[in-house]
């Protein structure tokens, strides 16, 4: 019966002159659209030929579960593999975009149910939200940091999507779309030079049932918290893409993700300088906690 529901809502979604798009991948749309909607793992794909038939899949899987899943509008991107020692463990090259809609982000110290993915995980992450488009030129995090107008804390709530045993391929994870699901959305600092500035020192702090799990330096994403937006602009504009003011982007992954394990556990991640202290313009952190399914 869904399948017969979404071959409606491909229709409904997606231009007349989209149907050339994508050639012999409707089965591997339908599968990534059909397990996020029900929230399963995906268990096996087509094969995807390239990067740009993975785009492809991509677009058309968000343009889908946002009427269908009421999923909303696009706001953003998430990006993934900023860590190097993730992309080295996955044998791929570079890090990985996809998008983030309007529902997927919910409000700092959010109640979430346990399973909110097929297979969850929560990961320390950072957002940054675009201040005009002069950040599609940006060449280095100092001129990155000129284009965005807020510094925000937030913590994915992902989806590792894949049954176990099916192998990750670079085209495989842009497919579903870097596997965003949700995000909770922390406090939030105006973007200054001197923000700017102490972001080189970077201390990323998580913290579960009132006990300290690990800290990480800001480093860890590609050398400079804000070096993956810098790649993402590159890659973007590569793509004949581009950044919007207002978007936001969340950069990466600073530490090893937490499985929530039980109702009442919580995930508090914490932003400072490498000494401890708030970094300039006052604290920054993110609380979610997870409840009964």
């Amino acid at each position: 019966m869904r399948s017969l529901a979404l071959s409606f809502v491909f229709l409904l979604a997606l231009p007349a002159a989209a149907a050339a798009d994508c050639p012999g991948q409707a089965d591997n749309v339908e599968t990534i659209v059909e397990a996020f909607l029900d929230n399963e793992a995906v268990e096996s794909l087509e094969k995807i030929p390239d990067y740009a038939t993975a785009r492809c899949i991509a677009d058309r899987v968000v343009a889908i579960i946002g009427p269908e899943g009421a999923w909303g509008p696009v706001v953003g991107y998430k990006l993934g593999l900023t860590s190097k020692g993730m992309r080295e463990r996955l044998r791929i090259a570079d890090p990985i975009w996809g998008r983030l809609t309007e529902a997927m982000l919910l409000e700092n110290n959010a109640l979430v149910p346990l399973g909110w993915a097929a297979r969850p995980i929560a990961e320390a992450d950072l957002m940054v939200t675009i201040a005009d488009a002069g950040i599609n030129e940006a060449t280095t995090p100092e001129e990155a940091a000129r284009h965005i107008s807020q510094l925000t804390a937030f913590i994915e709530l992902a989806n590792l999507v894949f049954a176990d045993g099916v192998k990750l391929t670079v085209e495989r994870l842009v497919a579903v779309n870097a596997g965003a699901r949700l995000g909770v959305v922390g406090t939030s600092l105006p973007m200054t030079p001197e923000l700017a500035a102490a972001l080189s020192r970077l201390t990323v702090n998580m913290t579960t049932l009132g006990k300290k799990r690990w800290d990480s330096e800001g480093s860890r994403l590609m050398g400079h918290p804000l070096q993956p937006l810098v790649w993402l602009a590159a890659q973007l504009k590569a793509e004949g893409r581009g950044l919007q003011p207002g978007d936001v982007v969340a950069l990466g992954s600073f530490g090893p993700p937490l499985t929530p394990e039980m109702p009442g556990q919580d995930m508090l991640v914490t932003y400072t300088d490498e000494t401890g202290a708030d970094l300039p313009g006052g604290p920054l952190s993110v609380r979610v906690k997870f409840t009964a399914p």
